[in-house]
């Protein structure tokens, strides 16, 4: 087919109102339509278009397919299963030369068939159960043709199905009283089966929010859907066929003793066995809860039949009291409780007797209150500020001769912000972890640093063309195994290849920087003060050689005498007689001395450092070398020369000054050259293993903690963690502390951690309204809908990043919903929510936070910290505590 567009109208339209019609000439509902229109604005053109009509025509090709000879959904053991073949909604009739090819697939073969008709009877067996699927191909003068079966033969499950006849020693029930649960296990046949059986009773009330169904037997025999056919390949096909496509719950008196207090969601969760009679009988208490209980039963025998069902049994009183309360509150609210009573016998309008108690569990404090109420109406009574703590309220109602009475546990708190916080201790003998609010994780490290180590890391890590990049990287990873005991890659033989790729052709035993640069004296001496490895050794003692037989004088020449030294090749005449001319460069006579130490001529080499020395200069707590030259060069001339005097001093052990020069050259990097083959020489001289900065980079602490000595090893970059209980943290030593041993503590903070971690970075502000007004208002009457409006402000500091706000809903109100039209997301969790967003100053604007509470009990309630904390960081601000009123 073609697809053909057709210009059927192109006209310039009148626009009134921002609205314009136009008539599609000769419009065909057969036909789909492309309709784009463009507008020139100033700014240019502005285009946009939509399709009208949807048409579409399809080809299916005739196929060949299997049909079922009955109309069952599903097959019993034994039952028979007849499949016939059709094409094209017509019989195929059987020919001599016919085969078909079943493949009875359930995530695999299970078994095959074949036979020479068009037609196939065989028996659903236990291999079937639950569901099998079919794949078959068809054979017919010599080709093979696929044939589909879109249907599984499933099961019928209702074969071993446990019915159950449950019966309860009454229908309804007073709260604590006794029930006798009695269950019969039984088959279709009303043949009783032994069965384990699972009962659970359960609050309906906790399934209006969380709502479940059980169904096992179903789940048994769950239905598979994978044939487990990968692939499928037809050798032989024939190529005339057409390929075409296409609750509730409530409870004082001084004498009443009779409080509900025992409240469940759930109340019984346990597994009996029915006896081979099918019978089982359970007995449990009720709790107090004044609902609608569903008892949930399940079972499963050892042949596997099995089966499900529910009942309910209900508990009520004819009068009972109910208490509206939140489970927490903070110091600084004016607390009151709503009070009123139900039940078949409580009359409304008449008067109700209140008496409320509330204990402080710590201390016994009591306080008490009594209030008249009319039945039918909330009765309020305020029980004003009270301490932190966890209290204990009885209510009690009289009503008649009707009396009842519920206890419940409330607790009031200073603050409910937590929030994950991260804090750093740099441990000694007298280190005390401050209290935390979760149980923590502390994570011990050492905080050791040795410029020596780091400038192997840093050559380690070097990338690049260079011999002094290739070779170093890899010369690095063999010093770091050697001295610190590491695992890294390195293979001596890969090394010589790599050293080879430098060796110019022209020379022999001569390297260059790149490998396709010149032979470098330089280069290639200090290579060899670094590589151990005979052949190439006496490989370049010949090129060095080479190099004193020129008639001229060039910087190769002291180059060439300081590697020669190091064969300890009697070379001292030649170079006494250089370094008496006294139009040496520096660099020339840096090399020279160098020479002298590697021979052992300790005091003239002495002689020329000390000369070297009254041009070193101090920057910061390093030295280096001013070598005088030329502005456009200095700098990398000081740098380069610093790296030689460094190998220099330490030759002569000059340690003191050696140091500074080589601390210098790693900490202050050249943008013209590297020092990666100096600063491994001085690192191989220097014996480091030795220095106190290096022993402290193998650290370790022994830590005390629930009574118990724990020594924890830390090398270089090793981590170490443990936990203990939140109330066992100040309780930890630490001691025998060898290097610098850090640890940060991850535990929930609180309040008292806000204004250490308190940021000037990005900020908030929060304003409460009515829902459709815009004046900011901090008192509100019952049920009033109010408007939370949040906005954070960022600084110039901050670019982008993740962030979360805390807001608590105080304890008179109720979270109602979102305002979705945000991009942001958060986490509901009681009155406490978690806004998470993200914050980009150059694509997203910083946008206000919007949510709905409503006042749903009188009092004055605080507004506990809201807080705005960077993802995965301490950095946070916040704003205090506010205060809202509920008339």
């Amino acid at each position: 087919y073609n697809l053909i567009e057709n210009v059927v109208f192109n006209e310039i339209t009148e626009i009134t109102d921002g609205y314009g019609n136009i008539q599609i000439p000769n419009f065909n509902p057969h036909r789909t339509y492309k309709v784009a229109a463009e507008y020139m604005s100033a700014n240019g053109p502005i285009r946009e278009w939509t399709h009208i009509g949807n048409y579409s025509r399809f080809y299916e090709r005739p196929n060949y397919y299997l049909e079922k000879g009955d109309d069952k959904d599903s097959y019993r053991l034994n039952d028979n299963i007849n499949l016939n073949l059709k094409y094209s909604e017509e019989n195929v009739e059987s020919t001599d030369k016919d085969k078909l090819i079943f493949l009875i697939m359930k995530d695999g073969l299970i078994d095959y068939k074949i036979t020479d008709n068009t037609s196939l009877n065989f028996e659903f067996n236990e291999e079937y159960i639950p569901n099998v699927m079919i794949n078959s191909i068809y054979f017919k003068n010599g080709y093979m043709y696929p044939v589909e079966f879109i249907n599984s033969l499933y099961y019928d499950t209702t074969e071993r199905q446990i019915h159950f006849d449950v019966t309860t020693d009454k229908e309804n029930y007073r709260p604590g009283e006794e029930v006798v649960l009695n269950i019969k296990t039984k088959d279709e046949n009303n043949k009783p089966i032994t069965a384990d059986v699972n009962i659970s009773l359960v609050d309906e009330a906790y399934f209006a929010l969380f709502e479940k169904r059980v169904d096992t037997l179903n789940s048994l025999y769950s239905k598979v859907r994978k044939t487990g056919l990968n692939a499928s390949y037809l050798s032989n096909i024939d190529l005339s066929m057409d390929k075409g496509n296409g609750a509730e719950m409530g409870g004082g008196g001084e004498n009443y003793t009779n409080f509900r207090d025992e409240f469940k969601d759930t109340n019984v969760f346990t597994t009996i066995t029915t006896d081979k009679n099918g019978n089982g009988k359970l007995k449990f208490k009720l709790a107090d809860n004044l609902t609608s209980w569903r008892i949930t039963y399940q079972g499963i025998s050892d042949k596997q039949f099995a089966g499900s069902g529910t009942k309910n049994i209900t508990v009520s009183l004819p009068f009972f009291v109910d208490i509206i309360m939140s489970d927490e509150y903070l110091k600084d609210d004016k607390i009151s409780g709503s009070l009123r009573v139900f039940g078949t016998e409580a009359k409304e309008s008449e008067e109700v007797q209140y008496e409320v108690k509330i204990t402080n569990k710590e201390t016994g404090k009591e306080l008490k209150f009594a209030q008249t109420g009319i039945i039918g109406d909330y009765t309020n009574i305020e029980f004003g500020k009270l301490n932190e703590g966890t209290y204990e309220i009885s209510v009690y109602a009289a009503y008649k001769d009707f009396e009842d009475g519920i206890k419940e546990e409330f607790n009031v708190v200073d603050s409910f912000v937590y929030f994950n916080n991260t804090t750093y201790y740099k441990l000694s003998d007298d280190t005390v972890l401050s209290k935390v609010y979760s149980n923590p994780i502390i994570t011990l490290f050492n905080e050791s640093s040795s410029d020596f180590y780091n400038s192997l890391d840093n050559i380690l890590a070097n990338y690049g063309k260079r011999v002094d990049q290739t070779v170093s990287s890899m010369l690095a990873a063999k010093y770091i195994n050697k001295y610190f005991g590491t695992d890294l890659h390195y293979n001596e033989d890969d090394l010589i290849n790599e050293i080879n790729k430098y060796e110019t052709d022209e020379t022999y035993g001569g390297y260059s920087l790149f490998t396709y640069s010149s032979a470098d004296a330089e280069i290639t001496a200090k290579l060899m003060n670094l590589v151990d490895n005979e052949f190439l050794r006496l490989k370049s003692k010949t090129y060095f050689k080479n190099l004193l037989t020129h008639p001229d004088y060039s910087l190769k020449i002291p180059a060439a005498l300081w590697g020669l030294s190091s064969y300890k090749e009697p070379v001292l005449l030649t170079i006494y007689d250089l370094l008496e001319n006294n139009e040496l460069e520096v660099r020339d006579k840096i090399y020279l001395s160098l020479a002298l130490a590697e021979l052992g001529d300790f005091n003239t080499a002495k002689k020329y450092y000390k000369e070297f020395s009254n041009s070193f200069k101090e920057s910061g707590d390093y030295l280096y070398f001013e070598s005088g030259a030329d502005e456009n060069y200095k700098y990398s001339e000081n740098y380069e020369l610093s790296a030689l005097l460094s190998i220099l001093g330490c030759k002569l052990q000059d340690y003191e000054t050696s140091d500074k020069l080589f601390k210098y050259v790693y900490n202050n990097p050249s943008k013209f050259t590297l020092s990666n083959f100096e600063q491994l020489i001085y690192i191989m001289d220097r014996n480091i293993m030795n220095l106190d900065e290096i022993k402290d980079l193998f650290g370790e602490v022994t830590v005390t903690s629930e009574g118990k000595d724990k020594t924890y090893k830390l090398k270089l970059f090793d981590r170490e963690n443990f936990s203990v209980p939140k109330d066992k943290i100040q309780d930890i030593k630490f001691k025998n502390i060898n290097g610098s041993i850090a640890c940060k503590v991850e535990a929930l903070g609180n309040k008292d951690d806000l204004e250490k971690n308190k940021t000037d970075d990005f900020s908030i502000n929060i304003t409460y309204n009515l829902k459709d007004s815009t004046e900011s208002q901090m008192s509100y009457n019952h049920s009033d809908l109010v408007k939370v409006t949040i906005m954070p402000t960022f600084s110039n500091n901050v670019i982008a990043g993740n962030y979360e706000i805390t807001y608590v809903v105080p304890a008179g109100f109720r979270f109602i919903e979102l305002d979705r039209k945000w991009p942001f997301w958060v986490e509901e969790n009681g009155q406490k929510l978690r806004f998470f967003f993200h914050y980009d100053r150059q694509n997203f604007a910083a946008i206000p936070i919007t949510f709905y509470i409503q006042a749903a009990q009188k009092g004055e309630y605080t507004v506990d910290y809201v807080v705005i904390k960077e993802n995965l960081e301490t950095k946070l601000n916040y704003l205090d505590k506010a205060t809202l009123s509920v008339k």
